[in-house]
């Protein structure tokens, strides 16, 4: 009598098992061909060599002093006023500005020289003076001139 009870408990069991089963296709698939086998990658080359970056601060602070020395230059014949930008004698410590004629292409090489993470440099304490008005004075009795506070 015990075993016709464990057959009864069995064959639910049983079934859900067949049933489980019967949820793959009934004709096995065929396998396709095996993939091939890839390659590495191929070796990548070096970067070229740069400037030392404390060569392109020196480049950019020697350019910069020639950049001033054009802003300041104006024509002390002309009736308008020409020295009305601000603009710092140097790069490296900005601290006093004076008036020039055009700061474009000094502002153009402190974009560079910000963009370089240049480092900074010590700056003296001093008390800058108001450039105030500044006029095209004549260096050479002729027509070269340079942008000066009035005396």
């Amino acid at each position: 009598m015990a075993r016709p009870f464990a057959a009864a408990l069995l064959a639910p069991t049983l079934m859900l098992s067949l049933a489980a089963g019967c949820s793959s296709p009934a004709t096995p698939r065929s396998d396709g061909a095996a993939g091939s086998t890839g390659s590495g990658g191929t070796i990548g080359t070096g970067g070229s060599g740069g400037q030392d970056g404390g060569e392109i601060c020196a480049t950019l602070t020697a350019m910069y002093g020639e950049a001033y020395q054009r802003a300041v230059a104006c024509n002390p014949a002309v009736n308008n006023l020409e020295c009305t930008a601000m603009a710092s004698p140097s790069l490296p410590c900005p601290s006093c500005v004076l008036k020039v004629r055009d700061k474009t292409e000094l502002d153009q090489i402190r974009a560079q020289y910000d963009a370089a993470h240049c480092p900074p440099i010590p700056c003296p304490a001093i008390a800058c003076i108001n450039p105030g008005n500044s006029d095209c004075v004549p260096v050479d009795g002729g027509t070269a001139g340079r942008c000066a506070p009035p005396f």
